[in-house]
């Protein structure tokens, strides 16, 4: 087992307008959420088939309960590399 390194982007839609002005004030909490959304994932949960939709499931539940309501709708990968 050596030291892997993930190297994501991606970008978050919902359909309230306030989306932004919510993530801007809420910056730490959400890079957080992601830090330990991410971080919680092992090798083998990556390389699985599907990883990328059940990552994007885990993001789009915790942003949510973090805002403390459903805002966030989707996350769109437009980068996604395991080393």
């Amino acid at each position: 087992m050596g030291t892997r390194y993930l190297k994501t982007s991606f970008m978050v839609s919902g359909k309230e307008a306030s989306l932004r002005p919510q993530f801007e004030n809420n910056r730490a909490k959400l890079v957080d959420v992601t830090l330990n959304v991410l971080s919680s994932l092992s090798l083998s949960d990556l390389e699985e088939a599907g990883a990328k939709n059940l990552i994007r499931e885990k993001l789009i539940a915790a942003y949510n309960q973090a805002l403390g309501k459903k805002v966030v709708d989707q996350v769109y990968f437009s980068d996604f590399v395991v080393q």
